[in-house]
């Protein structure tokens, strides 16, 4: 018995590597792409398991995409075990169960957030003492009889007509959203930069906005950049945390191809788009580009362009100092 808040699920995966069996319960009300994806690969390795899903679709959450009912069922079923997912939208409770043998309860989702960046408070059984056995009982019990009385099974079809929801509601908010989060862009040679400033843990505050602001450019009026904006996309992406005092950083990416993922995944800007339309002629010029990707603001559109040449994709050509929609690209 002891807390665990280092990657959690985790540590509950590995507590089961050398045991048999044959069910695992998991009571999570939010599931995301890369949460399910964690025991997705876990399942690959074992064979003949059971999967009993308890989450909580409400449309709120569905809406919010706090749960997309499909990337889930997507996940565990690429895999050959068997999964049911069953609805309480009042669940609020996160448990995973291996009854017999090991449970992790506490406050972590089946989410990046809950295995990587929140402070989350976690406790984790095993079956190596008489009291921990009980206290795993006790919560099997607890899950058959919110599986059993306070839940309802959903179809295929349901979670697909679910789907139809989130993919009809979500891009309306998510382009609203946009209009608060900033733009993802940091500045002249921001990949260079970020590369650098990852590479050492924890910073101090103020040198690290000093290093971020450093060859920043200048913004409307001649002012600098928004600094704290620059900090609030970065932690937006996931790859730092920060307090008054100092800046911790959570992800270490020194590769390209994995600052491409993050930006497409995360920031959902559309930089293969670009490049896909790149490669099909020799060059575009700013407007032809913009015209033919799907980003929800003209803040994002530069910054696609911008992340793309800094990441070394692409190359502009010619600029155009007084229209910028003349500039002319190709790929690298």
């Amino acid at each position: 018995m002891e807390f665990t808040n280092n990657k959690p699920i985790g540590e509950f995966l590995k507590s089961l590597k050398k045991k048999r069996f044959s069910e695992i319960y998991i009571s999570s009300p939010f599931i995301s792409e890369s949460g399910s994806k964690l025991f997705a690969d876990f399942v690959d390795k074992r064979k003949g398991l059971t999967i009993k899903l308890l989450t909580n679709l409400n449309p709120m959450n569905v809406v919010f995409s706090l749960s997309n009912p499909v990337s889930q069922l997507a996940e565990f079923e690429r895999n050959s075990a068997p999964i049911k997912i069953r609805n309480n939208p009042h669940l609020h409770a996160k448990l995973f169960l291996v009854p017999g043998k090991s449970a992790l309860f506490g406050s972590s989702n089946l989410t990046r957030g809950g295995e990587l960046l929140n402070d989350e408070l976690n406790m984790l059984l095993t079956d190596k003492t008489k009291k921990e056995q009980e206290l795993i009982a006790d919560l099997y019990k607890w899950f058959n009889d919110q599986w059993e009385n306070h839940s309802f099974e959903l179809s295929r079809d349901e979670l697909k007509d679910l789907n139809n929801i989130w993919e009809n509601n979500f891009k309306k908010i998510q382009k609203s959203m946009y209009e608060f989060i900033p733009e993802p862009r940091l500045g002249g040679d921001y990949w260079q930069k970020l590369k650098k400033l990852m590479k050492k843990s924890p910073w101090k505050r103020e040198d690290f906005e000093k290093e971020l602001a450093e060859r920043s450019g200048k913004g409307k009026n001649n002012a600098p950049n928004n600094t704290s904006q620059k900090l609030f996309f970065l932690q937006y992406l996931g790859l730092i945390d920060c307090d008054q005092q100092k800046v911790k950083i959570l992800k270490k990416i020194q590769s390209k191809e994995e600052m491409f993922k993050l930006l497409e995944e995360r920031a959902a800007l559309p930089l293969g788009e670009i490049i896909g339309f790149l490669s099909d002629r020799k060059e575009a010029n700013y407007t032809e580009l913009t015209d033919n990707i799907n980003a929800v603001s003209e803040n994002n559109r530069t910054a696609c362009i911008e992340w793309l040449i800094s990441l070394g994709y692409i190359k502009r050509n010619a600029k155009n100092r007084r229209n910028k929609q003349q500039d002319v690209f190709s790929l690298k």
